[in-house]
């Protein structure tokens, strides 16, 4: 299915940029009715990853797709995703992408030079294109 449109695009240049994921994604989940809690979550791990583990430039796309409000994380490391990690429930690291597989319909591409980690949640009955970022 074809992307409706991006609603923002926030541009990763190091860890500072990340704090700000979670607050956008936030807002935009609010405007479209979606729990503001969860999605951000998976926004801010899949960043994370993105600049610990990634190559730059890195970017997250919040945009619509049918009924699924979806954030996708690029970065310029064209490599498969390592598995689930085993860590420690008291670890700090290592659960970013169990988390997003727990609270997201996750999915990961690689096109070209770029990986592409996408985490999608439904929108609310009715809602299906971007509306207005209200920041």
């Amino acid at each position: 299915m074809s992307d409706d449109g991006p609603i923002t695009t926030l541009h990763l240049t190091g860890m500072s940029a990340v704090a700000d994921v979670r607050h956008r994604v936030a807002a935009i989940c609010r405007d479209h009715g979606v729990n503001p809690d969860e999605l951000p979550l998976v926004a801010y791990e899949l960043a994370v990853n993105a600049i610990r583990h990634g190559r730059k430039p890195a970017q997250v796309t919040v945009l619509t797709r049918g009924n699924k409000l979806v954030v996708r994380v690029t970065d310029a490391r064209p490599c498969a995703l390592p598995g689930p990690a085993a860590t420690d429930t008291e670890s700090e690291t290592g659960r970013g992408l169990a988390i997003a597989r727990e609270l997201s319909e996750f999915s990961w591409r690689i096109s070209g030079n770029h990986k592409h980690a996408e985490a999608a949640v439904p929108l609310p009955p009715g809602i299906r294109q971007p509306a207005p970022l209200a920041l």
